[in-house]
């Protein structure tokens, strides 16, 4: 409390050096204009527009055009410069997805079965799955990044925050624009994009689509080629002993958007996209293996090399043997339409999406001919979202008021090819599983919400928001053999069902007060949650068990502040947070496993409860040609309450959850005269020691990185941008992902490695 009060204060000391100007609550439109010239971003967290100093959130904005000129190409770049928040593509073995974790809160299961903690939009419309969710930045107008629980302010309940991408709007502009690269690994980028109008005054469209391509930068190796070791049927098919690679890139996606102004005060935006990934496999090397299956081979490849010896072939030398194809694809579409209608004092807002994804995505969890387990995963997924707001205001604003209702239907699939070796150890060891799942889960989710904000004097707002959710989730296991037929052990699994309902009610009570022009102080009281469901992986009967919601309470107090006639920006928030019923996946339950058996078991449960203190603070200084950024981070999490089945200490922490992150960035544009405009850019992102398993132990830890990326910019002023960038500038080698097994047998990790050193050329023309 003394450091919430510390921090009001230091937010009315720095707005005491502004000049003293009381102003009414809503800015008036010389006022965001003015700060939109100085590089701010009007956002829609709350239900309306405010420019991003003006909101009472922590939030971080990313213009559309600083995502380009940057080189930022999905939402896990978006995120590297933004406090408290990790966003990292999916390690190999599950699947085209983004781990993403906000303030310590956050889900990294691609099973949709289990909900994301980080809520992730694309024009307003909820992505209700892990699996496709690293998006393309293309054509946006911004990004928005809202950190802590957002369950009275999004559409569905995102307990740890949410990340909101909104694309460009066609407008009466004929325009287009085209950017080619080119760089290591044979990469070649294609961006392009165009806006005309079909009807005038009344109908815009803009089409944008992207192409990415690039060689894996992992080497896949034959083992008894590399090693002189036989070890199982070769696969060369040349003189060298490369038999493949990981970390390629095949990626298409495209959309078609029709902004329809119907009448005055009605407009009617149509989005319809579609995403096409048939990538390789994520880099994957093997960090631990076992002598009880390993003998005498070491798996391992040298440290620091990109290289593997991955087969992804099942049962080598069986009659039951079969290879995979070693490629995470993608292939989806969706479709979104929003409404908008002033009907005369009353705004009717209307959100409506449909998406549909194919996931595939194998686990060779050895990454070498040993074949200790092979999983093969298809996710088949539909949703429907349908949101209602109706907004207004009375007594000359002094009221401005937001009800409306969420409503999401989800449909999916899972299917699996289990391979899991037996065997293994003397007198048997492990179980032997050969399997084929086949199983139906279901999840509806209905919520009411209201907010009102009041302003009883200049400058000062009150907000109370009331949210109420029902959600429910059903799952149908099938479980069979190779062979088609009924699994003779699993098979007692086929036909059982786990059915979770439950309801919640969350709040959100808070205030703000604007002090001069250019300085906000803030409080809040915040409530979230994420929904319980059933285990969607069990191996035995006794391991389809329930799980309870995972909940939130936030307090949290902040200002922002714009300095010395907005050349220089600094906004800081701490925040405390009761955290319960955390969720996580455990690789060892033998509480819910036959004979107390370490494994197999892959359980989605309950953990315990923790607390979370943490502060952050974002700086910006804009000064002539000049921009410099930085943020830092600081998360202190403890468990106050464990299960003592899952394994879990009260010492340890959750899943990437580092203590400290950080960024900064600085660029400076010349006068090149005749020729335009160069600017040279530096970025450089720090991440603090975090853990890919909630059980921590030395192999589970990731260790801390710092990456830095270059650029230089050419601008001729005269519609052409050329560019030179250069990512891992350093060519630092680290692990920024783990993907293991617990069970003592199958005792395997593969780790994925940070991307080489790669340098881009990209030429951009407008038109």
């Amino acid at each position: 409390m003394r450091f919430a009060a510390s921090l009001l204060a230091l937010g009315a000391a720095i707005a005491a050096v502004q000049p003293a100007a009381a102003q009414d609550a809503a800015a008036p439109a010389a006022q965001v204009d003015r700060d939109l010239s100085a590089g701010d971003i009007v956002v829609t967290a709350q239900f309306k527009a405010q420019r991003v100093q003006d909101t009472p959130l922590s939030i971080s904005a990313l213009s559309g055009d600083l995502m380009d000129d940057r080189g930022i190409r999905d939402v896990a770049e978006a995120a590297k410069s933004v406090p408290n928040v990790f966003v990292e593509r999916q390690v190999a073995g599950t699947g085209a997805g983004a781990s993403a974790y906000i303030r310590g809160i956050g889900q990294s299961d691609p099973h949709f079965a289990v909900e994301p903690g980080v809520g992730i939009y694309v024009d307003d419309v909820y992505y209700g799955v892990i699996s496709g969710s690293l998006f393309e930045t293309m054509d946006l107008e911004r990004a928005e990044i809202l950190r802590g629980p957002q369950g009275t302010l999004a559409g569905k309940n995102s307990i740890g925050g949410a990340i909101k991408l909104y694309s460009k709007k066609p407008d009466d502009t004929t325009n287009g624009s085209i950017e080619v690269g080119y760089g290591r690994f044979n990469r070649v980028n294609i961006r392009a994009a165009s806006n005309f109008t079909l009807i005038p005054d009344r109908l815009y469209v803009r089409v944008s689509a992207s192409g990415r391509r690039a060689d894996g930068y992992l080497t896949r190796l034959d083992y008894g080629c590399a090693t002189g070791i036989a070890s199982g049927p070769t696969q060369r098919t040349m003189k060298g002993c490369k038999i493949g690679s990981e970390g390629g890139q095949q990626l298409f996606t495209g959309r078609a958007a029709f902004r329809f102004l119907l009448a005055d005060g009605i407009e009617n935006n149509l989005i319809v996209d579609t995403i096409q990934d048939d990538s390789e496999n994520p880099a994957g090397k093997l960090t631990v293996q076992n002598p009880i299956w390993a003998g005498t081979n070491n798996y391992m490849t040298p440290k620091g090399s990109y290289t593997n010896y991955a087969t992804y072939i099942g049962d080598p030398g069986l009659p039951t043997q079969f290879s995979y194809e070693p490629k995470t694809t993608l292939h989806g579409w969706g479709l979104s339409n929003n409404l908008t209608a002033d009907l005369g004092g009353v705004t009717l807002t209307s959100i409506t999406g449909y998406r549909v994804s194919n996931t595939y995505f194998p686990v060779d969890l050895d990454v070498s001919p040993a074949n200790i387990l092979d999983q093969i995963w298809r996710l088949n997924h539909k949703q429907f979202t349908q949101e209602i707001r109706l907004s207004g205001d009375f007594a000359d604003k002094m009221v401005e008021w937001t009800i409306g209702g969420f409503y999401y239907d989800a449909k999916g699939v899972s299917r699996t090819r289990l391979n899991l070796r037996g065997g293994l150890a003397l007198g048997g060891g492990g179980v032997d599983l050969r399997a084929i799942t086949d199983d139906p889960i279901n999840t509806s989710s209905k919520s009411v919400f209201g907010q009102a904000i009041v302003h009883p004097v200049d400058g000062l707002s009150l907000t109370g928001a009331l949210r109420y959710t029902n959600d429910r989730k059903t799952y149908l296991f099938h479980r069979y053999a190779v062979d088609g037929g009924l699994h003779p052990t699993l098979g007692i699994l086929d036909g059982v069902t786990g059915v979770y309902d439950g309801n919640r009610v969350d709040v959100r009570v808070a205030a703000d007060y604007k002090i001069g022009n250019d300085a906000l102080v803030y409080a809040q009281y915040a409530t979230g949650f994420k929904g319980g469901g059933i285990n969607p992986r069990p191996y035995f009967p006794s391991q389809v068990v329930p799980f309870d919601p995972e909940t939130l309470t936030s307090y949290e107090v902040g200002f922002k502040s714009d300095l010395f006639d907005r050349v220089l920006r600094l906004n800081a928030a701490v925040f405390h947070n009761q955290f319960k019923n955390v969720q996580g996946k455990i690789n060892s339950c033998p509480a819910i496993t036959p004979n107390n058996a370490a494994g197999p078991c892959a359980a989605a449960t309950n953990i315990g409860d923790a607390r979370i203190n943490g502060a952050e603070a974002e700086l910006e200084l804009r000064s002539g040609g000049l921009l410099a950024s930085a943020s830092v981070g600081y998360l202190d999490f403890k468990y106050k309450r464990v299960l003592p089945f899952t394994g879990v200490t009260l010492d340890m922490t959750n899943v990437y959850t580092p203590k400290w992150t950080a960024s900064g960035g600085i660029q400076y544009s010349f006068d090149a005269g005749g020729a335009g405009e160069i600017t040279p850019r530096f970025d450089i992102s720090y991440l603090s020691a975090t853990y890919s398993d909630p059980v921590n132990t030395p192999l589970t830890r990731i260790t801390p990185r710092a990456l830095a990326d270059a650029q230089i910019m050419w601008d001729t002023k005269k519609d052409w941008i050329v560019t030179l960038g250069v990512t891992n500038v350093f060519g630092t080698f680290k692990y920024i992902n783990y993907y293991q097994t617990g069970t003592p047998v199958y005792n395997a990790q593969i780790g994925q490695p940070t991307r080489p050193r790669e340098w881009l050329l990209t030429v951009k023309r407008d038109f």
